[in-house]
């Protein structure tokens, strides 16, 4: 009896798996959208962003930022790194509508003033210092209080 049941069990969770991961692959876009960076930034709430928070006056410099579209995973709308001190690269998932990705696009922004502000900074072996604290990558995304940061700021500041 226990190996009728262990054996209906293995094939109820085969027939779960497989019909799940349909459902999981529906639900991830797979379109890539014609727009351009001009296109991405050209919002009010963005530019507004960068003048007033990531704008500096002589004899400051303001941040150099690279925006550029990258292939990355379809739940990865866009990611931020600081390549050095000042500079900043921002890939953008084109995958998303030209809306949602000036949404994602304000949220990236956010961390670089993050990293401007040195609130934000990255070590070798996926340590992140959060504001005198240590993290790593393995904290989940909608824990990271970086990432809460940003959404906040976010939430608070962008249009469309």
């Amino acid at each position: 009896m226990f190996k009728r049941i262990c054996i209906l069990l293995t094939i109820f969770c085969l027939w779960f798996n497989f019909y799940h991961k349909d459902n999981i692959v529906q639900r991830v876009p797979t379109k890539t959208y014609r727009y351009t960076i001009p296109d991405l930034v050209a919002n009010e709430s963005i530019e507004n962003f960068v003048r007033d928070s990531l704008g500096q006056t002589p004899p400051l410099k303001a941040p150099f930022i690279k925006i550029k579209f990258a292939p990355l995973h379809p739940r990865i709308g866009g990611l931020t790194t600081e390549v050095e001190e000042g500079v900043y690269f921002i890939q953008i998932n084109s995958i998303y509508p030209l809306l949602s990705a000036r949404r994602i696009l304000f949220h990236e922004l956010v961390h670089v003033l993050q990293f401007e502000r040195g609130w934000l900074k990255e070590y070798p072996a996926g340590i992140v210092y959060w504001q005198g604290q240590l993290y790593t990558w393995a904290l989940p995304w909608n824990q990271r209080p970086w990432e809460m940061q940003a959404e906040e700021y976010t939430a608070k500041l962008f249009k469309n």
